[in-house]
């Protein structure tokens, strides 16, 4: 991209909202294809830590 492409991007008025919702939609689709003994082993290691 060229700085007059980069700048008509950033001045759209709804570019903050649409880069939040990309980022978000990002995050929740990697924990989505986490595997589920990954989550537990963080929920095990999490529990014990507060034990401790």
């Amino acid at each position: 991209m060229t700085n007059k492409e980069d700048e008509a991007l950033l001045s759209q008025p709804d570019f903050l909202i649409r880069a939040a919702k990309a980022l978000l939609t990002g995050i929740a689709a990697y924990f989505e294809e986490a595997p589920v003994n990954s989550t537990r082993e963080v929920e095990k290691i999490h529990q014990e830590g507060e034990t401790s």
